[in-house]
């Protein structure tokens, strides 16, 4: 699988040698966004008659009676997307809590076939639709939800769920958490984090200017404060309870847990 990012949006190209153009997610997000795209044609593809056809309907789908053969069959394959951001809020997944925006996807695939019939006498020959009863076309509503996130690490979907056409759930895809390989383990030495023991205020500096996102937890897992920050920031604890916590800080090129004290 082919797929291209830029500011306008994540897109697939294709699968294996296949050609596949379509919009998977508009860019940039933002709660309330609507937005149609297409409809477009993301295959247009001709295959020699393998006989399936039979020549003697070549007349019944050209009106015309001299046709005689059904040289080649085409699919044409059209999309259209309607994108609403509809809802925000933290996402819980086994991998962890993030802040997330709800994208509700509605596409539609329509796919019409043609027959290229012509005379084997004199040549004459032309593009005709199916006609219905030989060969109709198809319509797929296929609807969906997922939730998206600005976390550096994560690069798709938090989830997804595809459902049916009265809203009832047909498969459902989580982000699985990244493999040890996969996602660097940050030094100590890429923060300065300070005072620990904290009472009021505990200090954050990062020594590369990028972006930085933060999670404080507590023992059972519940994220207590998150923000995002470059360089350096400040958190205010003081209103929060004394005991143990983890700071989480992750950036593009990987995160780090740090074992706070809070008194």
């Amino acid at each position: 699988m082919y797929i291209n990012k830029n500011p306008q949006g994540l897109s697939l190209v294709g699968f294996d040698n296949f050609p596949y153009p379509q919009l998977f997610l508009p860019l940039p997000l933002a709660y309330g966004l609507n937005t149609i795209v297409g409809p477009v044609i993301i295959m247009d593809s001709v295959l020699a008659n393998p006989g399936f056809i039979d020549h003697s309907l070549a007349p019944a789908i050209s009106f015309n009676p001299l046709h005689n053969q059904i040289d080649s069959i085409k699919f044409i394959i059209e999309s259209s997307t309607e994108f609403n951001v509809d809802a925000h809020g933290d996402v819980v997944i086994p991998m962890g809590t993030f802040d997330a925006l709800r994208v509700k996807t509605d596409g539609i695939i329509t796919t019409d076939y043609f027959a290229y019939c012509s005379d084997s006498i004199l040549g004459n020959g032309a593009w005709y639709p199916m006609p219905a009863a030989i060969f109709p076309s198809e319509v797929e509503i296929v609807s969906s939800y997922s939730w998206w996130t600005n976390d550096p690490l994560i690069k798709f979907a938090l989830v997804q769920i595809e459902v049916d056409s009265v809203g009832g759930i047909n498969a459902v895809d989580f982000m699985h958490s990244p493999s040890p390989s996969s996602v660097n383990n940050l030094s100590t030495n890429n923060f300065n984090i300070y005072p620990i023991p904290a009472t009021n205020n505990l200090k954050i500096e990062t020594q590369n200017n990028e972006l930085t996102s933060l999670d404080l937890v507590d023992v059972t897992g519940k994220v207590i404060l998150k923000k995002e920050f470059i360089q350096s920031t400040s958190l205010d604890v003081s209103q929060i309870s004394k005991g143990i916590y983890f700071l989480n800080l992750k950036t593009v090129e990987g995160e780090l847990t740090k074992q706070i004290i809070i008194e």
